[in-house]
């Protein structure tokens, strides 16, 4: 038989759906009946009280649906995807006397629309009621063609790995093949109580091989296979389950899970005691003896462990609520809809729709709203539309127009309502922490001051303060020579820039700007922080010796030192100490004390006399020892060595810490705050630019243009850079950071400017 070019390329007709509809409260079970591992699949189908059923349900990737395999489902042939078909296969393998399942693929009719709209509602109940979750994350890594005849099963942790004879893998390599297997092996060893480098997986990895076992383990692959297997275990195309959206809500708020592959089973405990160990013993005890393994072979492993914890820190958390119902401000604030839409924005749908339906429940949202739901009714912009206003009514604030607004991959809705279904990043992620500790606008976002006003348009109470005059160019990636010629361009400009008092620029704004005011340094669940005074020290040792500084010693970069005119007084003291002393960058401590006064005689690098001499006199202004300026220089401008060099040092030091407080240890003032300074700087200023307004600067979004206007509007945590279209009609162009504007003075002195604006 001979099919034409049409019919082949015709869709196959969708098979009628074998069960009558659902009553309410009623959910429908499949029963996957026993068989051999090459005979067609058959399923029993039906209709059950959700309150008193036994079941388990599957969480798994769905795969093309363009590609398919019939079972049996109540006695018709049915269409279902080959990784469905697949994982009905292995659990019929692995459950000889069949097992009652719960699959949307098969459970939900997905061809009426209000059903299926019903079964999604339910489907965190369905997950929590049912015994067990099983996970199914697919059956090869490689390309292995499968066998007619059923795979052994192996169920983790298994007594076949604990031998004294160092583990006997051998037998068990042979029948299933060693990439997955040794993953599995991989996490039971690490979920033991062994240091890491002590457990036989990493000590294959660092090519241990004295012992005579290990070179009888020809099955086993080295060091590099078997990482790469671990990164094919965690990402797709190899396990698309780690990317789905759907799997969060799947396997948080089931009691139990169990990860199969294939033939291979293991508790999802073994996967989430191995990610906390390794974790744990990476970052402390074992750290130095893990620092044999090759970087990009240690990221694999630490990703791994990262993902894992994702998902049990949200298990853990549903847990301790569905237990007391009391949940404190912090972990309400991780499981607002806000925080979930940007904690899971990178994983992936089909329907867009489901990158908001699929976090419903575990939304925690506050009792007098009433709940979100699920409607398949409704388009993917009025879906994105509602989950917008749902996230500004639910935190009270504008934070879903921070960074949210960023990253769109389509032109169809309103320019305040962001694309949940485009992906975020690490930089979009930071960004969204640090907004909230800034709050430009003391008011709370509610119905009196924000307003939906058609299925477009966003009405709120706003004021402007200022106007876009100019704008330089965007910082477009973050490598080292980008960065310095970047941030060079700006300080040029912003030196010479005539600018409003009350943004305080003649002192500190500049590096406060590039920063945004914020450091990414991890303290407790806070990956971000405000700077303190203290920072100012930090961030002189950033100019003078990181990479990506333009007033770097070390960079290729213009040879200037950091300008006067970026540090306070004090900054410009330790800036001298640190080029006059570089050996010695940290104040007096013991070890030094019994050095000789020229030990102290500063050494750095003006080798320039006059120069060094200006320096030095004004090191004696910030000491108060201008009376001693010809003790340490003589007439000839050159440095005296019996002069008491350690005294000013000293003097120098009790002057800082005048300035910064006595809890400054100047000892600790080493260059470790350097990577710490670099990142923060790019979270705040990648894919921003700099923009100069009447009296204000900042950093604005990319497509920040002349002639925009500066809106703080109710709610909002940052001014936002607007765009307007009419009369008091604005598009959101993003947010922003304005110097001297993001803590609510301005919003409070600017009470009788404010008016009702639209936002398109």
């Amino acid at each position: 038989m001979f099919l034409s070019p049409n019919s082949a390329r015709a869709r196959p007709k969708v098979a009628a759906y074998p069960e009558k509809q659902l009553q309410p409260g009623q959910i429908r079970l499949i029963k996957l009946l026993p068989g051999q591992w090459t005979d067609p699949i058959v399923c029993e189908l039906t209709n059950v009280d959700h309150e008193t059923a036994k079941y388990h349900c599957l969480s798994y990737a769905w795969g093309s649906t363009k590609v398919t395999r019939l079972i049996r489902l109540k006695g018709v042939l049915y269409p279902v995807t080959v990784n469905l078909n697949n994982a009905l296969q292995h659990l019929r393998e692995q459950n000889k006397d069949g097992v009652v399942l719960w699959i949307d693929a098969l459970c939900i009719n997905q061809q009426d629309v209000g059903e299926r709209t019903h079964q999604v509602e339910m489907m965190g109940r369905i997950y929590e009621k049912c015994q067990r979750a099983i996970v199914y994350l697919g059956d090869r890594l490689t390309g292995r063609v499968p066998t007619d005849q059923a795979p052994p099963v192996f169920h983790f942790p298994n007594p076949i790995l604990r031998g004294e004879d160092g583990l006997q893998l051998d037998r068990a390599v042979e029948d299933v093949g060693p990439d997955a297997f040794e993953v599995f092996a991989l996490f039971q060893e690490l979920s033991s109580d062994e240091h890491p480098y002590n457990t036989l997986c990493i000590r294959i990895y660092e090519g241990i091989k004295e012992d005579p076992i290990f070179q009888e383990k020809k099955a086993m692959k080295d060091r590099m296979d078997l990482c790469e297997a671990l990164r094919m275990f965690m990402h797709p195309p190899f396990t698309p389950w780690w990317s789905r959206i759907w799997v969060v809500q799947e396997v948080t708020v089931p009691p139990d899970i169990l990860v199969v592959f294939g033939n291979i089973s293991a508790p999802w405990e073994m996967l989430a005691t191995a990610a906390f160990n390794y974790i744990q013993h990476s970052t402390g005890c074992c750290r130095d003896g893990l620092k044999s393994l090759p970087r990009d072979q240690s990221k694999v492993l630490s990703d791994c462990c990262l993902r894992i914890l994702d998902i049990e820190e949200m298990r853990t958390g549903q847990s301790c609520f569905y237990r007391s119902h009391l949940v404190d401000e912090v972990e309400f604030k991780k499981r607002s809809m806000l925080a979930l839409l940007r904690r899971f924005r990178d994983r992936k749908a089909s329907d867009p729709r489901d990158k908001v339906y699929a976090l419903l429940s575990l939304v925690h949202a506050p009792q007098r709203r009433k709940a979100f739901l699920s409607d398949y009714s409704l388009s993917e912009v009025e879906v994105f539309r509602l989950a917008t206003l749902e996230c500004i009514h639910t935190t009270e604030s504008l934070s879903v127009f921070s960074t949210d607004l960023g990253r769109k991959f389509r032109n169809d809705l309103p320019s305040w309502v962001p694309d949940w279904s485009a992906p975020g990043g690490q930089t979009y992620s930071i960004r969204a922490e640090a907004v909230e500790l800034f709050n430009a606008c003391g008011d709370k976002a509610t119905g009196a001051n924000v307003r939906s006003n058609g299925q477009s348009n966003l009405e709120v109470i706003g004021c402007c303060f200022d106007f876009v005059l100019d704008v330089l160019e965007p910082m477009w990636g973050d490598d080292e020579k980008c960065c310095r010629e970047t941030i060079l361009w700006w300080w040029l400009y912003f030196r010479r820039a005539n600018l409003h008092e009350d943004a305080g620029i003649h002192l500190l704004g500049f590096w406060k700007t590039i920063c945004g005011d914020v450091i990414c340094e991890s303290q407790g669940n806070m990956r971000v922080r405000r700077t303190v005074a203290e920072d100012e020290l930090s961030f002189i040792m950033w100019a003078l010796y990181s990479q990506r500084s333009p007033f770097s010693l070390v960079s290729s970069g213009p040879d200037e030192e950091v300008p006067d005119e970026v540090c306070t007084d004090a900054m410009k003291a330790w800036r001298d100490v640190l080029m006059l002393w570089p050996g010695r960058a940290v104040m007096e401590t013991p070890k030094y004390g019994d050095l000789d006064e020229a030990e102290y005689v500063p050494n750095g690098l003006y080798w320039n006399k006059p120069a060094r001499a200006v320096k030095i006199r004004g090191l004696l202004h910030f000491a108060d020892s201008r009376s001693m300026d010809g003790v340490f220089i003589d007439d000839g401008q050159k440095c005296r060595p019996d002069a008491p060099w350690r005294q000013l040092l000293s003097g120098i030091q009790g002057r800082l810490m005048q300035t910064y407080g006595a809890h400054v240890d100047l000892n600790t003032m080493e260059r470790g705050m350097i990577p710490i300074l670099d990142n923060s700087i790019m979270a705040a200023t990648l894919a921003r630019r700099f923009i100069i307004g009447k009296g204000y600067v900042g950093l604005g979004p990319v497509n920040t243009q002349i002639g925009d206007v500066m809106y703080l509007l109710a709610g909002g945590k940052t001014p936002l850079v607007l765009r307007e279209k009419e009369s008091r009609r604005f598009e959101v162009v993003g947010d922003s950071y304005i110097h001297g504007a993001m803590d609510g003075t301005l919003w409070d002195r600017l009470d009788l400017a404010r008016e009702w604006i639209t936002l398109l």
